[in-house]
């Protein structure tokens, strides 16, 4: 039988989401107030276009602010996993599906069954909470890749009784 389960995970907002956020609005209004009339006035006979150009500049840098909200998926089918990154609710776009037969080890952070991580691709897939229950999953996919992400209970256990002697949850 077949175990099936997902779980979405929320990435925090970070001080660094709203630097950006931050940057990308200064951004906007600089082109707007500067670039925008400066190039209407070289280009007077093309002065009709401003309001088009200031219309595609606000719309540019809502998509980037809102591309900021950032949700992953964690889905479970059996023995294998995808991991999906939603942006804005809106945009799915795969990260990484792992089968059973790729999975070298998973086990929490920290966890002495872990094999040394320096020298291994990471993929992050966290909300970035300091207080998360983050698990290192090492599979070896085309190139050896550590992921790092925060499953609940139910997608744990399904790993585990799948691949009992390849998961850890010490």
């Amino acid at each position: 039988m077949d175990s099936y389960c997902e779980y979405i995970l929320k990435r925090k907002r970070t001080s660094k989401d709203t630097l950006i956020s931050i940057g990308i609005v200064v951004a906007a209004l600089l082109i707007i107030n500067v670039v925008i009339p400066i190039i209407s006035g070289l280009l007077g006979f093309l002065g009709f276009l401003m309001p088009l150009l200031i219309v595609g500049v606000i719309w540019g840098a809502y998509k980037l602010i809102v591309g900021r909200n950032i949700e992953y998926e964690y889905l479970l089918t059996g023995s294998d996993i995808d991991i999906d990154k939603i942006i804005n609710r809106n945009g799915r776009k795969r990260v990484i599906s792992v089968t059973r037969e790729e999975i070298e080890v998973m086990a929490p952070i920290g966890s002495h069954h872990l094999p040394g991580l320096d020298a291994i691709d990471k993929v992050d897939v966290t909300s970035g909470d300091p207080e998360g229950k983050v698990y290192v999953l090492i599979a070896n996919k085309d190139t050896r890749k550590a992921i790092y992400f925060e499953p609940n209970e139910k997608i744990i256990t399904g790993l585990k009784d799948r691949n009992p002697r390849k998961v850890f949850v010490d």
